[in-house]
């Protein structure tokens, strides 16, 4: 969760996934990074 990290909004940050690197916008404080994996 971003908020835990002291991200900001509109900050990217790289995620190690299965599929490889993923980069994430953070577009709310809350954000959900997962469901866009599942989406994309």
């Amino acid at each position: 969760m971003a908020y835990l990290q002291n991200f900001n909004i509109d900050d990217s940050i790289l995620i190690e996934t299965k599929y490889g690197k993923k980069e994430f916008k953070i577009r709310g404080i809350k954000e959900h990074f997962f469901q866009n994996e599942e989406l994309s």
